[in-house]
């Protein structure tokens, strides 16, 4: 059942993708705040921004604590100690501030390829162990 919801809303948005397109090439407009305000006017595109840049943050306060609370598990399992998830907390922040003042993400392009890199490995360590498993 899960995959068919995952189909349809695929088909929506690839759909929806289509429509923006033929918007954005009749009206010669390719931003789609700018769209949504001719579309809505000036609060349609403040609810679609604010719409917008709540997602944003949402993304960036689960993406906090996703790492506070691996740094916590990790930490306590291998210390076996309860740490308290303020520590990893500060550094967290302390790592995502200075990053955060940087305006052009090109600076950045070895650590993304040492990113992709890295889960390349886990997805073929992850691969290789399962078919281990399953042959046995």
């Amino acid at each position: 059942m899960t995959s068919l919801f995952l189909f349809t809303s695929a088909l929506v948005s690839a759909y929806s993708i289509g429509k923006l397109i033929d918007v954005a090439l009749a009206t010669n407009t390719y931003s789609y705040s700018l769209i949504v305000e001719r579309a809505m006017g000036k609060k349609g595109r403040f609810v679609l921004d604010l719409m917008v840049s709540l997602t944003q943050f949402t993304f960036t306060v689960l993406g906090v604590i996703f790492f506070i609370s691996t740094f916590k598990v990790t930490f306590d399992q291998l210390l076996s100690i309860d740490s308290n998830p303020a520590i990893y907390g500060c550094i967290v922040i302390c790592i995502y501030t200075p990053m955060s003042w940087v305006r052009n993400i090109a600076n950045f392009s070895f650590t993304f390829l040492l990113g992709n890199l890295t889960i390349l490995l886990a997805i073929l360590y992850v691969t290789v162990y399962c078919c281990m498993t399953m042959v046995r």
